[in-house]
């Protein structure tokens, strides 16, 4: 899927609910009910389609969801919460974009050094990196109110996790696995949040088998 403000999308217009939107447009690509596969923001857009257009889902995989407001739900989880954003990014952006957006590649990216990164994609990343901010209302308060509605989903889910990626995640991963009833989880060795950009087969492995069980349910 593609939102907007990503890839050839038009720039996001900053109207609106922009994960709303986003899972809009998911749902008008999917005809009948599909396996959907969400990474990142991706996840949290998957985990409001299964929510609120369950006809159109089938199985979920949530690689890394960035659901923030998860975590929240126990004390581990909170305190996890608390640490890593207890710096007003926002503001960051607003002052120094570029360091905003290096910041963000080191915790969230491939493990690629900044310097390393080619110049034009650096310039794209730091162009975008407001993006991160535009659904702060859903991910990190759950706005849509998706976290209490979890027990209503009753397809086969597959969590996805790397094994090096922030502590946040794990706090975000057992709150979800722990409120859905049909979930169940897999950890990528020595992946981190991007697992299926530095990970591929290993992903895709992965998923390929929680399909083959799902198409014998």
């Amino acid at each position: 899927m593609i939102w907007p403000g990503h890839g050839r999308s038009a720039d996001w217009d900053e109207r609106g609910d922009y994960q709303a939107v986003s899972t809009a447009i998911a749902a008008g690509l999917i005809d009948g009910a599909a396996d959907i596969i969400g990474h990142s923001f991706g996840g949290t857009v998957a985990l409001r389609l299964a929510l609120e257009r369950p006809e159109k889902v089938r199985s979920l995989v949530l690689i890394e969801p960035v659901c923030f407001a998860a975590a929240r739900m126990d004390a581990r989880g909170g305190e996890q919460f608390a640490q890593f954003f207890d710096q007003d990014l926002a503001g960051l952006i607003d002052r120094d974009a570029e360091t905003a957006t290096r910041e963000f590649s080191r915790a969230w990216g491939t493990g690629q050094a900044w310097e390393d990164i080619e110049p034009d994609q650096r310039r794209y990343m730091i162009k975008r990196i407001r993006l991160i901010t535009c659904a702060e209302p859903q991910l990190h308060q759950d706005r849509a109110g998706l976290l209490p509605r979890l027990p209503e989903i009753s397809v086969p889910v597959m969590l996805v996790q790397g094994e090096r990626s922030p502590l946040i995640m794990a706090a975000i991963c057992d709150a979800l696995a722990g409120r859905i009833a049909r979930a169940r989880r897999v950890t990528i060795p020595g992946a981190g949040h991007m697992a299926p950009v530095t990970h591929p087969i290993e992903t895709a492995r992965a998923i390929a088998r929680f399909l083959g069980v799902v198409g014998t349910m």
